[in-house]
């Protein structure tokens, strides 16, 4: 219906919604593919009647995210593209985009309810598991497009690397020196801090399986601080 009507942001809006209440793969990713249709269409709009505004001398109205808070949730009518904003379609088109990408990445991994269209432990919670299954760059790009606490969400997710790998006799240090050699360098006292987490980490853990733990030597290099 939404469709129909031409009114492409709250056909967005659905399919997004469609997508977070969906429990297959292959729905969800249709979901998405349909929601950058619509969002794309409607962003595609928006700038050309801007332009369009632009070059004839008349004022260009902000984008604000009330309306398309609005269009989300049902509360408000949108007649014409225009009233949600270029900046609140843009930034929701980019949202589904790294969803999208989240989804190809992971497909049978991440929990259902973990997606960025969540509040912020479900959006923490999928940086996490992008790094911890070794989605390195696609992880940052969640953190810095939704801003999230970099530094927190690293060391949890280190800390889950060499905990599953030290428990396990077959385990290996080299997914955490892939982890230390992958995520950008935090700052100086944050990221020997983790670094010596993980080393700790990986001691007891084989200390308690009496194992060896030698392999922890590998770690000490990435320590900046002699004195940690």
């Amino acid at each position: 219906y939404e469709v129909f009507t031409k009114n492409y942001v709250n056909a967005g809006f659905l399919a997004i919604q469609l997508f977070v209440q969906s429990s297959t793969w292959d729905a969800r990713v249709g979901h998405l593919q349909n929601a950058e249709a619509h969002l794309g269409f409607a962003h595609r709009k928006v700038m050309s009647k801007r332009k369009g505004e632009t070059k004839d001398g008349a004022d260009v109205p902000d984008a604000t995210a009330a309306v398309a808070h609005d269009a989300i949730s049902g509360e408000g009518t949108l007649g014409d593209v225009n009233e949600a904003g270029a900046t609140e379609i843009k930034r929701n088109l980019e949202t589904v985009r790294i969803q999208r990408a989240v989804c190809e990445a992971m497909p049978t991994e991440m929990p259902q309810n973990a997606v960025l269209f969540g509040d912020l432990p479900a959006q923490c919670e999928v940086a996490e598991l992008l790094m911890v299954n070794g989605h390195f760059k696609l992880a940052q790009k969640v953190m810095d497009f939704l801003d999230l606490p970099a530094v927190e969400l690293c060391i949890r997710a280190s800390n889950q690397i060499a905990t599953q790998q030290a428990r396990y006799p077959t385990g290996s240090i080299a997914p955490v020196v892939k982890f230390l050699q992958a995520i950008p360098k935090l700052p100086p006292v944050e990221w020997d801090s983790l670094v010596s987490n993980v080393v700790n980490i990986w001691i007891i853990e084989k200390e308690e399986l009496k194992a060896d733990r030698s392999a922890a030597s590998q770690l000490v290099p990435f320590i900046q601080d002699e004195r940690c």
